[in-house]
């Protein structure tokens, strides 16, 4: 299976080592810049999967997407993550960022249900996270319907990041999806995502 992988705000991948070894593992405002993610999803492949930040960028290039790849798989999408979490407190995210970076980071992992070492994080990581916190706290999508059955939305029951409201207003927004509810904080355990990987798609990463 060709896989790409688009992560979340911070999700290096450390946190999902066997998909990142096996996968086009794009990491946006880390590693890749928006432009990146837009020429990873037009390189197309078999399954395009997005989390959290990857999947509002899919959402965002959502033609594109269904155009390359045979599956499309968002765990917890939004279409406007300051409908979540209120300007003001990414505000103050950024501002801690600048100033503590890693224990911005860990706060908002563990908030995700991360508990991993947050590395070492250099000035160019600073400016380009915090890029993206400005991103987030911008970008506001309106996806037409769409008629296609290759997209599958997760829902994570124990979400704190993304509110039910928020993906709801996903679902509601592109026609013709999967929905599926899985036991989970916005962070989706390896293991546990690599079966429903395999449940979706019918073929196993590994």
């Amino acid at each position: 299976m060709q896989l790409t992988f688009v992560s979340g705000w911070s999700g290096i991948p450390e946190l999902y080592p066997t998909i990142a070894q096996q996968s086009n593992f794009v990491i946006p405002f880390w590693h890749h810049s928006t432009a990146q993610v837009g020429a990873a999803i037009a390189a197309g492949g078999d399954t395009l999967v997005g989390w959290s930040t990857g999947a509002h960028l899919i959402l965002q290039q959502l033609n594109s997407a269904r155009e390359n790849f045979s599956n499309i798989i968002l765990l917890a999408p939004f279409l406007a993550f300051s409908r979540c979490f209120h300007p003001r407190i990414i505000k103050l995210m950024q501002q801690r960022l600048s100033k503590e970076p890693q224990a911005t980071i860990t706060d908002f992992w563990h908030r995700c249900g991360i508990n991993h070492p947050c590395p070492n994080i250099d000035a160019k990581h600073i400016t380009t996270l915090d890029q993206g916190l400005e991103f987030l706290a911008t970008s506001i999508l309106a996806v037409n319907k769409v008629a296609s059955g290759q997209i599958t939305l997760v829902c994570c029951s124990e979400d704190q990041i993304v509110s039910r409201k928020e993906f709801d207003t996903v679902a509601n927004s592109v026609e013709n999806t999967a929905t599926i509810a899985i036991n989970s904080q916005h962070f989706v355990p390896e293991p546990q995502l690599l079966r429903m990987l395999k449940n979706v798609t019918g073929t196993a990463l590994i």
